[in-house]
């Protein structure tokens, strides 16, 4: 039964008792109401009445026998018109009576009122006879209707003690209504009283044990965090439905809570991938900036080289008039000069093949940072579903929001800075492709020379014949010489780009490294936390 209908039927426990006690007061009330007014109406009235009568009745007689003994003619007038008066009165006060009385006068009455009024005629008779003055025979008359007065008078008297019985007759019964009633009530109330007592003990112990359950239950998960517990359900009212209610919230934050834990668990592993995958980045920009380092030493080296190959190209170009004197010498520079351009050759084409490591690391990295990319955009997914799941878990999922919040923005920093770092590989890239068409000019430019010096080495024996265009063709060479130093500082700029951009993407690199390292410890603390719930 609900508790909605338990107190429906308390306050109509209450108020059927409460009709029922008001339905007896009130029908005692109404017999004592009936007793009283039957003694105010017509028992009381009816006493005086009979009083009235009675008095009136022997005034008339002291009057009719002093009419009777009175020989004086003025006197006897006087008594007629008091004899007048008291008959008026005695008959208003009859009247009056059985008004009083209503239709069923007693019987005593009756006789009573036959006999007064056979009196009365009597009375006049005799009246009538000591108007006359004839005053022996009214006494004669009156001495017989004495013993009529005195029956009279002792019937009236009997009657008026038969209302002040009927008065004493009341009193007991309005005593006995008022002790029958009054225990009616006591009982009645008892009655109601116990019923109130009972049903409303047994209301407050349902809904006591109801709120105690629930109570018990939330404090329990409370201290112990074990959302597998549930409130026992021992009924079918309101708190029932209410603890229901409180299981199906348990039940979902239960399956909220796993999905969480499942989804925290996801981040871990993909942190831990990205952590890896940041310490490869690191490591990959640190060769790449130890071999961006020692191309530019080697490049720089080839640029003194080159440097001093046009300085000796600008002595042979002064000396050339002398080559014709000093033929043998002149084949000994060639000779040296060949060996130097085929040195330079060499490395070139090894400057080329750094070039061309460099840019497959670049590839390395760009893969990496699509690598990155890729899972700090998981990441904001992942911390987007676990901000909603938060905000739909309410009061107890804020703390997941914040987390969720920051796993969110750190995959945005984390993508911000992969996409800085894509933008650097890109210029590594377009660089390093610059540096090996410029490195490929070159190495065509010291394959011209090569061929240049063998020629001039094959027709060492025309030098002397051929001094004048030997001396031009030197010079050629050494302004080629000069633009392959001019390109190899160019190479040397790019080179040193390369490594300063290198530098960057290292230190881009150590900070993605740092960000995961924070969005790994983010997650291994939420995933702590869920740890101490029990799911």
């Amino acid at each position: 039964m609900k508790i909605s209908a338990k107190l429906i039927l308390l306050i109509s426990l209450a108020f059927i008792g409460c009709l029922v006690v008001g339905g007896v007061a009130l029908g005692q009330l109404s017999t004592l109401n009936t007793e009283i007014r039957t003694l105010s109406d017509k028992t009381i009235p009816g006493i005086e009445q009979l009083k009235n009568i009675n008095t009136s009745f022997l005034d008339l007689r002291l009057l009719v026998n002093r009419h009777v003994l009175s020989f004086d003619g003025d006197e006897k007038k006087t008594l007629d018109e008091r004899i007048n008066a008291k008959q008026q009165q005695l008959n208003q006060s009859l009247q009056k009576y059985k008004s009083i009385q209503g239709s069923t006068p007693d019987r005593t009455f009756s006789d009573t009122e036959k006999l007064l009024l056979n009196y009365l005629n009597a009375s006049n008779e005799v009246l009538s006879l000591s108007r006359k003055y004839q005053n022996s025979k009214a006494q004669e008359q009156m001495i017989a209707l004495t013993e009529q007065g005195d029956r009279i008078t002792a019937l009236l008297d009997q009657a008026t003690a038969n209302n002040h019985q009927q008065v004493l007759n009341s009193n007991q019964r309005t005593d006995a209504t008022y002790q029958k009633a009054l225990v009616q009530l006591v009982l009645c109330i008892a009655v109601v009283a116990v019923g109130l007592v009972v049903l409303g003990g047994w209301l407050f112990w349902q809904i006591r044990r109801g709120i105690k359950t629930a109570v018990s239950t939330i404090s329990r998960i409370e201290q112990t965090r074990d959302f597998t517990l549930r409130a026992e359900i021992a009924s079918n009212d309101e708190i029932a439905h209410l603890l229901q209610a409180f299981n199906a919230l348990i039940n979902r934050l239960q399956e909220n809570f796993g999905q969480f834990q499942h989804g925290i668990e996801q981040v871990t592993t993909i942190s831990d991938r990205l952590l890896d995958a940041a310490s490869n980045v690191a490591d990959t920009a640190n060769v790449q900036q130890t071999s961006s380092s020692q191309m530019a030493a080697a490049v720089e080296e080839m640029t003194v080289s080159i440097n001093h190959v046009a300085d000796q190209a600008q002595g042979a170009s002064e000396r050339s008039h002398e080559a014709g004197q000093q033929a043998a010498e002149g084949q000994t520079v060639i000779a040296n000069t060949v060996a130097d351009i085929h040195a330079i050759a060499a490395a070139v084409n090894e400057a080329a093949e750094e070039l061309h490591n460099l840019e497959d690391q670049n590839r390395t990295i760009a893969s990496v940072i699509n690598v990155i990319s890729d899972v700090a955009a998981q990441t904001n997914l992942l911390a987007l579903n676990a901000a909603i799941e938060a905000a739909r878990a309410g009061e107890l999922g804020r703390g997941f929001a914040v987390v969720a919040d920051e796993v969110r923005n750190l995959a945005a920093r984390t993508a911000s800075a992969t996409q800085e770092i894509s933008h650097i590989i890109s210029n590594v890239q377009n660089l390093s492709a610059s540096a090996v068409q410029r490195m490929q000019q070159a190495v065509d430019k010291v394959g011209a020379g090569v061929s240049s010096a063998q020629d001039a080495s094959h027709k060492m024996n025309d030098i002397c014949s051929v001094a004048g265009d030997s001396e031009s063709l030197v010079q050629d060479i050494s302004h080629a010489i000069r633009e392959q130093g001019q390109a190899t500082d160019v190479i040397a700029q790019q080179v040193e780009t390369v490594a300063q951009q290198a530098n960057d993407n290292s230190r881009s690199a150590a900070s993605c490294q740092k960000l995961a390292n924070e969005l790994t410890g983010i997650a291994h603390t939420m995933n702590d936390v869920l740890h101490s719930y029990r799911l």
